[in-house]
């Protein structure tokens, strides 16, 4: 049985776009002065698609919302790494 709490509250993940600047000729990618030979620019959005405002009490002790990323199926021993972000409220 589901609980009303949970047909209620309901954060989603979207992923809207991945590009790979690297793949553009002449563009050379660097993060703090370093080459970056592989690198993705992902977007992704966060939204509650509930019917109800999630409280940051819903959370476990008040923490913060963490991902994680799987390493590229076309590099397997490489391990992926965020190497910056930025957040924005829409």
């Amino acid at each position: 049985m589901v609980d009303e709490i949970s047909r209620q509250e309901r954060l989603s993940f979207e992923v809207l776009g991945v590009d790979v600047p690297a793949s553009m000729p002449g563009l050379e990618v660097t993060h703090k002065g370093q080459p970056i030979s592989e690198a993705h620019l992902c977007t992704f959005k966060l939204s509650n698609t509930g019917r109800k405002e999630i409280a940051m009490d819903d959370f476990e002790a008040g923490s913060p919302i963490s991902m994680g990323f799987k390493g590229c199926p076309d590099h397997p021993d490489q391990p992926s790494r965020v190497l910056a972000f930025d957040l924005a409220a829409i």
